[in-house]
């Protein structure tokens, strides 16, 4: 297994010398791009920077089409993933962020 090592720099301008706070950074690992949170995942943005996490697993492609909405959760990632995965059938995941 390869291991990468990465240095950030975090530059932030402000107009006035007042001082401020940074309260929370936050740092989600990257698939590129072929998906978030797992291979195929998708990430929708609204206009206000709200976000929307969807998956689709196709399953054994045969009927019914079982939908999951995430509750409230801290950590990223699809609740429900493996409960899901384990009807065997297709199905899709919403995870809407909460902040």
């Amino acid at each position: 297994m390869m291991s990468l090592k990465v240095r950030c720099l975090f530059l932030f301008w402000q107009k006035d010398r007042e001082p401020f706070e940074v309260i929370s950074l936050h740092d989600r690992y990257s698939r590129q791009d072929i998906g978030y949170f797992l291979p195929g995942g998708e990430r929708i943005i609204s206009s206000h920077g709200e976000e929307i996490f969807t998956y689709l697993d196709k399953g054994d492609c045969k009927p019914p089409l079982a939908i999951y909405f995430s509750g409230y959760r801290k950590q990223e990632g699809f609740e429900g993933y493996n409960m899901m995965r384990k009807l065997g059938c297709p199905f899709y995941a919403y995870n809407g962020s909460k902040a």
